[in-house]
């Protein structure tokens, strides 16, 4: 019985984490461009809006300065800084280190995949493509959006499918462009 609740607490301690870093670090108010959170805001945000939910650093292996690549090495610091649970708990530790896993495959999904993001993951398609990014912070799941009143609906919703028609035709121009600038090089 121990077993189970340190399995859920380390699960619950994690949604915890994700979610307050999403909204006190990355989504601050006034954050300063060169903060070392700013990568969220101004690059992958910008990207994520851009390119109809696709985040194309998440394509790739090879995104050195990129956003994607600063969130890797930030979900390595928060696993060293919460290592010492592994003397307390092991299955605690554990269980919170495959949340922080599960948390960086569905990520890359949700913005390699948009269709399966805003089925799926409504609640983080609705933090990207809604109209206010200073709501919805979870990215596995809404619950502590719901707990604290942060989860504002976007997806399925009339000013979802008008925003979602100009995104998509936004992107598929940005696309082209891309492919016809490759092909004069």
């Amino acid at each position: 019985m121990l077993s189970i609740i340190a399995i859920v607490m380390g699960w619950v301690y994690w949604i915890i984490v994700e979610y307050s870093i999403h909204r006190w670090a990355f989504h601050k108010k006034h954050l300063q461009y060169d903060s070392i959170f700013s990568f969220h805001l101004y690059e992958h945000h910008i990207i994520a809006t851009k390119e109809a939910m696709n985040d194309h650093q998440y394509q790739s292996r090879s995104s050195s300065g990129s956003a994607r690549r600063k969130e890797n090495i930030l979900l390595f610091v928060i696993a060293v800084v919460n290592a010492p649970f592994v003397f307390l708990s092991p299955l605690f530790y554990l269980s919170f280190i495959c949340s922080e896993i599960s948390y960086f495959v569905i990520h890359k999904k949700s913005h390699t995949n948009s269709e399966w993001s805003r089925r799926y993951l409504s609640h983080h398609y609705d933090h990207h493509m809604g109209p206010d990014s200073y709501c919805n912070f979870g990215v596995q799941t809404d619950i502590i959006d719901r707990i604290l009143g942060t989860r504002k609906k976007f997806y399925g919703t009339k000013q979802e499918a008008v925003s979602r028609h100009y995104s998509i035709l936004r992107y598929s121009r940005h696309r082209l462009k891309m492919i016809l600038k490759n092909k004069r090089k």
